[in-house]
């Protein structure tokens, strides 16, 4: 990928180059849409000038609030067409976090995917001091749809909101897309050039809200030039193919899917977008993807989907993908360790890919060459499951300080447990206390008004400060070990890193989620998360009624199962990090909740603070 000066430069590039080739495939309503690369940068430039005609000057915020949709891409290839800085907000954000976000950054106009959204936005505004109604703090909102259907109710119980309900649509602060287009016809193309041509590579391009594990976000500052890096070198590490479609069901306000989905527009190659960013078999068979990005969670939820495809068919089929899969971990283990399946081997691999492992990968549209995962932990359960039944998958490591990306696995050389070796011009280095620190032409320019935690984070040799523990191998890659700041050290000084007991944890079938708590405290607890669908196959092969999650949850026969889980994983860990009390909850992690990150990481001191009399009465006498 040649150089460019900015991400708009980047646009105007591909749009030359291949302007007829697809470069958004979406599913709306089970109907498929398309736009080419040139309709990208018609329609983004008709925006952009929408803008400008607003007032929009360069280095000014505009909020995109949004789930993942050819819209958020478009609105993205707008703002920075005027110059301007992109905000991305979580939809799932709280109204305490938008009002935040809008303040901090100074946001004035934004763009929302419908009343939900826009209602969000107000919310967050009436909270900053704008009035109920958001007058004085948003100017101008673009909203992508007048009406929005959900699949689930909100808190409220609606699943269908109508603009009209939110807002006044005649009031004139909230666009359609066609008002705003038809706003910049008074603005000249020359103007967009004029602003192209003027803006430098190290200009900010956005404003990304750290997801805030720990407290309030913080707003990371990333140039066109950071971006554009990682946009060239992310290609390189993948190898991609002119024939390659990517699929985007990772949130747009997640560094690293912005990232993917301007690594695809500058190669102008394919990405498919998923409605609602649904990720499940039936949307990859459909879109037929040969690229998947992807968090630990969602390859969680699809290789349970896989399963299932099997399991549906009866015992004889499930015994079938057990060998299967048993056969194919073998076989992984010894390409992992360079050598060729041979003899008895290697005949029993060829049956198990005939009859498992290639109906596992029709299911998914054929084509898929490569998984890629980020965001979170990956187990090393997950990444072998997936080796062994033939998909590659490639775990990497970075973060939004990092441009998303800092390390891959790259094909044909992955090592599972790691998450890889460096990009290209990306220097690594482990701190004394273990602490994994990284410096390159990636790295952020630092933090929004903070200058205290931007020295924090960045010193003087250059070097970003990750929070991460890690180990680098003899050969280069990569190993995270736990982050930093949640290392815990028992009431008899012992240090633990709660992350690996809890995958250790998490590596039972009947485990989905773990949060291990003891900072000063005389041992470990942890608050577990069923995963339901094993608990629903435990419960039909014992004949025992499953209501709901919350009473099966607290079933005595559950509470038992768990008991010996937790005992058989303890039998493998040091005696200081074994787990001596633990609760079930009744009910699932979400983001909605405010649980869980965007990216579905633990929001660990959320959860704490949620859960805090139940983790406190484990250490009480009687417990």
């Amino acid at each position: 990928m040649e150089p460019h000066a900015t991400l708009a430069d980047l646009l105007e590039t591909a749009a030359t180059r291949r302007p007829a080739a697809t470069a958004l495939r979406t599913l709306r309503g089970g109907v498929e849409t398309r736009e080419t690369v040139a309709g990208l940068r018609r329609i983004a430039r008709s925006w952009a000038c929408g803008l400008v005609a607003m007032g929009v000057a360069p280095g000014d915020r505009v909020a995109i609030i949004a789930e993942t949709r050819m819209e958020w891409l478009v609105a993205d290839a707008a703002v920075l067409l005027a110059g301007a800085v992109s905000v991305p907000i979580d939809t799932f954000a709280t109204r305490s976090d938008i009002a935040f976000m809008l303040d901090d950054s100074g946001v004035k106009i934004a763009f929302a995917a419908g009343p939900f959204e826009l209602e969000r936005l107000l919310a967050g505004c009436a909270e900053r001091g704008g009035g109920e109604d958001g007058a004085a703090c948003l100017e101008k909102v673009i909203v992508f749809e007048a009406e929005q259907q959900r699949e689930r109710p909100d808190r409220k119980g609606r699943r269908r909101l109508l603009l009209a309900e939110v807002v006044d649509p005649e009031g004139g602060r909230v666009l359609s897309p066609a008002a705003l287009a038809e706003q910049g016809r008074t603005v000249a193309d020359a103007e967009l050039e004029r602003r192209r041509a003027t803006l430098p590579s190290d200009a900010i391009a956005t404003l990304v809200y750290t997801a805030g594990t720990t407290g309030r976000p913080k707003g990371t500052l990333l140039s066109h030039k950071a971006l554009l890096h990682q946009v060239a070198a992310l290609d390189e590490a993948l190898g991609l193919r002119a024939d390659d479609c990517i699929l985007l069901g990772l949130p747009l306000a997640y560094a690293f899917a912005r990232i993917v989905a301007w690594v695809a527009v500058g190669r102008g190659i394919e990405l498919a977008m998923p409605q609602r960013g649904l990720f499940g078999a039936g949307e990859l068979q459909r879109l037929q993807p040969s690229i998947v990005p992807a968090v630990p969670r969602q390859l969680e939820a699809l290789a349970h989907d896989l399963e299932r495809s099997i399991h549906g068919f009866g015992k004889v089929r499930r015994r079938l993908l057990d060998w299967a899969v048993g056969v194919g971990i073998e076989s992984s283990q010894v390409r992992l360790q360079g050598g060729q399946t041979q003899g008895l081997l290697g005949l029993r691999g060829l049956v198990a890919d005939r009859l498992v492992h290639r109906r596992l990968h029709d299911a998914v549209g054929g084509r898929v060459r490569m998984l890629i995962s980020g965001g979170a932990p990956l187990s090393r359960d997950l990444a072998e499951w997936y080796h062994a039944v033939g998909f590659e998958l490639l775990e990497g490591y970075g973060l939004t300080e990092t441009c998303a990306c800092a390390t891959l696995n790259r094909p044909g050389e992955a090592r599972l447990g790691t998450v890889g070796k460096p990009l290209r011009g990306v220097e690594l280095r482990i701190a004394e206390d273990g602490e994994v620190l990284v410096r390159g032409p990636n790295l952020m320019s630092g933090y929004h008004g903070a200058e205290q935690a931007t020295r924090d984070a960045l010193d003087d040799d250059g070097w970003l400060h990750s929070g991460d523990i890690g180990e680098l191998d003899s050969h280069g890659y990569l190993r995270i070990t736990d982050r930093k700041k949640d290392i815990l050290l028992t009431a008899s000084g012992k240090a633990v890193a709660p992350q690996n007991v809890e995958s250790h944890l998490e590596a039972s079938d009947f485990v989905d989620s773990a949060l291990v708590y003891g900072d000063g405290k005389p041992y470990l607890t942890a608050l577990l998360i069923l995963d339901e669908s094993a608990i629903k196959r435990f419960c039909a092969e014992r004949d025992i009624a499953y209501t709901s999650f919350a009473e099966i949850s607290q079933h005595p026969a559950i509470y038992r199962l768990i008991e010996r889980v937790i005992e058989e994983r303890n039998r493998s860990l040091a005696s200081y990090e074994t787990v001596k009390k633990f609760a079930i909850l009744d009910r699932q992690l979400s983001v909605e909740d405010g649980d869980l990150t965007p990216t579905l990481k633990l929001r660990r001191q959320a959860l704490i603070r949620k859960y805090g009399r139940l983790l406190g009465s484990f250490y009480e006498e009687g417990f």
